[in-house]
């Protein structure tokens, strides 16, 4: 009896996956970890950290921050949020979603999760991050950029258990990320017609960039991914100078593009057939050979 019950408690709640969706409608300031603000076919709100599992591959929940808002929302993060995937974007336009970073009233509330190894969030932090995936799923995760119009950002660190995909479409304005990209090992992708910002804090993992789809991805700070970096498609633009590693493996396919617009690389190797362009007419210092196995 003893043994069945410890079973039962150690098993995968895979049931507790769940969709929510905001519902507040006016201007102001909110606390996503309060569960009046979401509504969705169970209770709660997306996801307190898995507690059920919080070391399993239980499904992460979504959370749709997609709804008309009638102006800018501020959502403070008081905790440590897990989900397998965001969608972002007033679907009428005009007004903001920004996820900031709140305070953690008790930051080592779970230190199973939270390692300060490997990249991964100290327990001892006490501002509240998203973390996508568990720390034993492989599964790919995502953040969706939709809506039109309006520019949303992400002032809070976003950790990546595993592959995670960013994507932006045409018309929904900028999704800037202000708080930095952490993983392990796991590799990070850009996608679709829209525009992605890296700001302020950087992008850091042991994995590769990837950029696909035909849209743009902006840089203006350095970034500290020990993987290769992949221009597949579209176009990787630099706001500050040395955006990639000095070491970094760069490959540009045809019809993709690396602008340096007026500043200066240094990189460990190229290669594709894509171009490397300048958009200024400042002529600027792109320094190739860093690694010896430019081709």
């Amino acid at each position: 009896m003893v043994a069945a019950a410890l079973l039962a408690v150690a098993a995968p709640d895979t049931a507790r996956a769940a969709n929510y969706t905001w519902n507040n409608v006016n201007s102001g300031t909110f606390d996503w970890n309060k569960s009046a603000n979401w509504t969705s076919a169970g209770s709660g709100f997306p996801d307190l950290m898995r507690v059920t599992s919080p070391l399993g591959s239980t499904p992460g929940d979504v959370a749709n921050l997609t709804n008309n808002i009638e102006g800018d929302n501020l959502i403070l993060l008081n905790a440590n949020i897990s989900l397998d995937q965001l969608n972002i974007g007033d679907p009428v336009g005009g007004s903001q979603f920004l996820i900031q970073a709140g305070t953690i009233a008790h930051p080592g509330l779970f230190p199973l999760f939270f390692t300060s190894g490997a990249g991964q969030p100290n327990p001892g932090l006490a501002a509240g991050s998203l973390v996508f995936g568990s720390a034993a799923s492989t599964s790919p995760v995502a953040i969706v950029k939709t809506g039109i119009g309006a520019a949303d950002e992400i002032n809070a660190l976003v950790y990546f258990n595993s592959a995670l995909t960013i994507t932006s479409t045409a018309q929904a304005g900028k999704l800037t990320f202000s708080g930095g990209l952490r993983s392990g090992l796991s590799s990070i992708t850009f996608t679709g017609a829209g525009t992605t910002l890296i700001k302020s804090v950087t992008l850091t993992t042991g994995g590769d960039l990837i950029k696909e789809g035909s849209g743009t991805l902006e840089v203006n700070i350095g970034l500290a991914h020990a993987g290769a970096t992949l221009i597949n498609a579209g176009l990787l633009r630099a706001t500050a100078g040395n955006i990639l590693p000095t070491r970094a493996a760069v490959t540009v396919a045809a019809g993709a593009a690396y602008d340096v617009n007026n500043r200066s690389q240094v990189i460990g190797s190229l290669s594709g057939f894509g171009q490397i362009r300048n958009s200024s007419t400042s002529a600027q210092s792109f320094q190739i050979g860093r690694n010896d196995t430019s081709s």
